[in-house]
């Protein structure tokens, strides 16, 4: 009697913890080219390497190294030289990377969500390529985030600053739809408390110049 009890006891016990496991999944490096790029995890940094897990917190910069990182079991991004990226949060169908500066591209899959946050806002995007691009210029700051052929979204960040316009597509809190073939672009400062004010010319939303898609498809194949 008693080994049935435990029996049943050590079945719940696994039930609970495989879809805990599950969203806790890791993300791996599976190229980088050349080395060079760097990993903060709990206050250490070390190099990181094709092969290596991320996990959540992580924050990674490619320094001079391009890295392709797999997220959703399959699911592609890659980061460009000189770029920044925070792990907020991973899982086998969703992941929250935050862009503190630089440039992503990404490939989706079925059944995998992908959100991309800064202090502007957060692109949300499935099925399909996309790219999201923070640079500064000068004391201001340029997001882009593009669409090439799948599901994004732009959500504005609660503390977003749109006092300096008489009106914009992006709001706090509010949502924009970003189309196939499509890209947003969102200039704006930080103030000292870290919050996106936006600048004249606010946001707009224009369709991808051809040499942008054509390098966004050729990116897609070299990174698949």
């Amino acid at each position: 009697m008693k080994s049935i009890k435990l029996s049943v006891v050590l079945s719940l016990i696994t039930a609970l913890l495989v879809p805990a496991l599950s969203a806790a999944s890791n993300a791996q490096v599976v190229a980088e080219d050349p080395d060079g790029g760097l990993v903060v995890r709990g206050g250490s940094t070390s190099g990181i390497s094709s092969g290596d897990s991320l996990k959540q917190g992580d924050v990674v910069k490619s320094n001079g190294a391009t890295l392709v990182v797999s997220i959703c079991d399959g699911a592609l991004v890659t980061i460009y030289p000189n770029s920044e990226v925070a792990v907020s949060s991973l899982g086998s169908d969703a992941a929250v990377l935050n862009l503190i500066k630089g440039e992503l591209l990404g490939d989706t899959i079925s059944g995998c969500s992908v959100s991309i946050a800064n202090k502007a806002g957060t692109a949300d995007i499935s099925n399909g390529v996309y790219g999201v691009i923070m640079n500064q210029t000068g004391q201001g700051w340029t997001l882009q985030v593009r669409n090439l052929d799948g599901n994004v979204s732009f959500t504005g960040s609660p503390s977003l600053d749109t006092s300096n316009v008489t009106a914009s597509i992006v709001n706090p809190g509010e949502t924009t739809s970003v189309g196939a073939g499509e890209e947003i672009t969102i200039r704006g400062t930080f103030d000292d408390n870290n919050v996106f004010s936006l600048t004249a010319g606010g946001a707009v939303i224009a369709g991808l110049p051809d040499s942008a898609i054509n390098r966004m498809s050729d990116r897609a194949k070299e990174m698949n």
